[in-house]
């Protein structure tokens, strides 16, 4: 099987997740208004780095470690959602308009988005379902670096495109206008995805 017929399928799936719903892509929106278009950019860069790293981990041997030692996955998953619990507190504090000087916190949007994909190990659960069908003990050395390399660009380049296209005139204007309704639905977006990831957590934990 040539490199391109291993990496086809997997570039698909790997878009379609990109593209699905979730904290990430609150995250990213949430930046981007805050901080404008380097912020947002910025944020999409740090979720990137962490989901390129757990595409690395998965392709070589994460899922052992997750079979072996559940509580590292549990654990992961419980700091995920102190962290979402923060960024829910975060987001219904924020001030009712945005400010020039919001815009210059461009490490707090890296920060976020790397911590957002970094402590969220259905990330490396999604990468096991995605590569299962085309990892294989006979797959090269670059074969599986390159695979872990499209991972992330696909990754990196779609919350980068997001944040470029809620940040220029109409659409940025648009989030300013809208900050507070827009941050009290982040709030309650960020909060019911922590109920679930932690309610999750517990089922995991009466399982052991």
């Amino acid at each position: 099987m040539t490199d391109l017929q291993t990496l086809a399928p997997a570039a698909i799936l790997l878009v379609l997740g990109a593209m699905s719903p979730g904290p990430s892509l609150a995250v990213v929106v949430r930046n981007t208004m805050t901080g404008g278009r380097w912020q947002g950019i910025r944020c999409a860069v740090g979720h990137g780095l962490g989901f390129g790293l757990y595409a690395l981990a998965v392709i070589f041997g994460l899922a052992v470690v997750m079979r072996e030692a559940p509580a590292v996955f549990t654990i992961t998953q419980a700091l995920g959602a102190l962290l979402l619990l923060y960024l829910a507190w975060q987001s219904f504090k924020a001030p009712t308009t945005v400010s020039q000087g919001e815009a210059g916190k461009v490490s707090r949007g890296f920060t976020e988005g790397f911590l957002v994909a970094i402590l969220n190990p259905k990330i490396a659960v999604f990468f096991l379902a995605v590569f299962s069908s085309v990892l294989a003990d006979e797959l090269g050395i670059r074969t599986r670096f390159t695979m872990a390399g499209v991972g992330w660009l696909i990754d990196t380049l779609w919350y980068v495109l997001v944040a470029a296209l809620l940040s220029t005139g109409p659409p940025l204007a648009f989030l300013h206008r809208q900050a507070r309704p827009i941050n009290i639905a982040m709030a309650v977006i960020f909060l019911a995805l922590a109920i679930v990831t932690m309610a999750r957590t517990a089922r995991e934990v009466v399982s052991m």
